[in-house]
């Protein structure tokens, strides 16, 4: 939408830390926290300086604008620090990852054995693509340690528990590994990607 009172291109914030409890990764956004698309047609006009008379025009059929910013805590339960002072992360679009083993409580030291589940959350109007992979001393040749989903056309994807991306880590040594949220927006200045556009999220666990 425009603004207005001034012209300009209206700001998308959503706040995912209010109210409580926090937004934790694993839920659908809020439909009251979705951006919408803002898609617009701009005409050119060539007219006569003295009469105003239109001499030629030409049009931009469709240009879609995105100016949207999320604020969210990932990883609550481990006091995330964050890039803002309350030690929240603001970004582009909602990108929060969770091992679905360690959230229980009293389970966050604990060490993963057969499985590990990603809970994931990832919301924005333009998504493009969104890899989870594991990284570490992985056996080679590995059972599935990374996925790569198009999800392109949707503005929300989420998976918990039974829902989220399972891996199974039998055969895994002994050590501690790092589990990757990866999510591409298709945002670009017209001239290559927005600085920006990947965003990313991720945390560690043991095998035990």
């Amino acid at each position: 939408a425009l603004d207005a009172t001034n012209t300009k291109f209206a700001k998308d914030d959503f706040d995912l830390t209010i109210p409580a409890p926090v937004f934790k990764a694993g839920s659908a956004v809020p439909a009251a926290k979705k951006a919408g698309t803002h898609t617009f047609k701009i005409i050119f006009e060539a007219r006569d300086a003295v009469t105003l008379a239109i001499h030629n025009t030409n049009q931009l059929t469709k240009i879609v604008l995105c100016n949207v910013s999320y604020i969210q805590r990932r990883h609550p339960s481990w006091g995330y620090v964050g890039t803002i002072p309350n030690g929240d992360i603001k970004s582009f679009g909602v990108n929060m990852l969770e091992i679905n083993e360690t959230t229980a409580v009293d389970a966050g030291c604990g060490t993963i054995v057969d499985t590990i589940t990603a809970n994931y959350t990832c919301c924005h109007p333009h998504m493009e693509t969104m890899h989870i992979y594991i990284e570490g001393n992985v056996p080679v040749p590995p059972p599935i340690s990374s996925i790569i989903q198009n999800v392109s056309g949707v503005d929300d994807v989420h998976g918990e528990g039974a829902t989220g991306q399972i891996f199974v880590t039998t055969g895994y040594p002994k050590c501690a590994f790092i589990v990757w949220l990866k999510l591409t927006l298709r945002l670009t200045s017209g001239a290559g990607r927005v600085s920006g556009s990947h965003i990313e999220d991720h945390i560690a666990f043991c095998k035990s």
